[in-house]
């Protein structure tokens, strides 16, 4: 599927990670699990595929994060603290633009071809994990005025 075709609901994939401890569901094909014990979280996700590239990410309040799309690169994005807004695009319709509220336990796919970009509210943190390994050729930056 191209960036010029289909719609930016085409390109994503929601999921939420359970909240209990279940590891047996992880052999099933769920997402995986999130849960907290003694103020320690524990959390499982779970693509069903292996991966090449997993990043820790930060954000404080009010900071962007992405503004670009690739080429090849499936992205997986697991929230693991406080909430992201997420925007998503095709870059032949900018003014086409998916906004959704991401909180923790949230897991989105995002497929090439797709812009991103994430907005927290507050201190927020979230995995990123894709199936690729990382080339900086493969990150398109897009910036464009918010609508």
């Amino acid at each position: 599927m191209g960036a010029d075709c289909g719609s930016v609901a085409d390109f994503l994939k929601f999921s939420k990670l359970g909240e209990t401890y279940a590891p047996v569901d992880l052999e099933s094909g769920e997402s995986g699990f999130r849960v907290a014990q003694d103020g320690i979280e524990t959390v499982f996700a779970h693509s069903g595929v292996s991966m090449r590239l997993i990043a820790y990410i930060e954000f404080g309040d009010g900071w962007v994060r992405g503004n670009h799309y690739h080429l090849r690169k499936v992205e997986h994005l697991c929230v693991l603290k406080g909430r992201l807004e997420a925007r998503y695009f095709l870059p032949s319709a900018p003014k086409d633009v998916l906004v959704v509220t991401l909180c923790a336990g949230d897991v989105v796919e995002v497929l090439p071809g797709c812009v991103h970009e994430y907005t927290s509210a507050g201190f927020s943190a979230a995995l990123e994990f894709s199936p690729q390994e990382f080339s900086a050729k493969d990150t398109i930056p897009f910036n464009v005025e918010k609508v």
